[in-house]
């Protein structure tokens, strides 16, 4: 067996069966598409994204920080892609109304760019029931992560 780096987009073609079958009954996600349009677009370096906008929000009483949202906003060609990314939430527990305050400003941003979706990693299950039962969220996937050991000077 040998593993290849393939950029020809005709060879890329051949997953396309694969790809309608793994697709068949799914109602999220990328449609067969735009995952071409994508992969051509990242292998043959065309412009997919079309703005990016990197955001912190901050809420002050008076001179004192009690709140800050980091969120960044992704345009694409391809409209699975545009998102709003919401990175970090921090606020003072007394002052739970700020997180009202930061969603429906983040979501004005949204509208103001024609952006359905904002996206959030929720990893503690209290977030991720307060995103769903407060806010509207759900569940698409879920994310992991291996760690890859430093390289050694050979």
């Amino acid at each position: 067996m040998e593993i290849r780096e393939v950029t020809d987009i005709g060879e890329i073609m051949k997953i396309v069966p694969i790809e309608v079958e793994l697709l068949r009954g799914e109602t999220i996600g990328m449609s067969l598409r735009d995952k071409l349009t994508w992969i051509d677009g990242e292998l043959n370096g065309k412009q997919l994204y079309t703005k990016y906008e990197f955001k912190v929000f901050m809420i002050y009483e008076g001179e004192k920080l009690v709140g800050y949202a980091i969120a960044a906003l992704t345009k694409s060609k391809i409209k699975y892609l545009s998102e709003i990314r919401i990175y970090r939430v921090w606020h003072e527990k007394k002052n739970k109304e700020i997180a009202e305050l930061f969603m429906k400003r983040i979501e004005e941003w949204a509208r103001e760019n024609k952006i359905d979706k904002i996206r959030s990693e929720a990893d503690k299950p209290s977030m991720k029931r307060l995103l769903k039962s407060k806010y509207g969220f759900k569940v698409i996937s879920t994310n992991m992560e291996k760690e890859v050991s430093r390289w050694e000077a050979q």
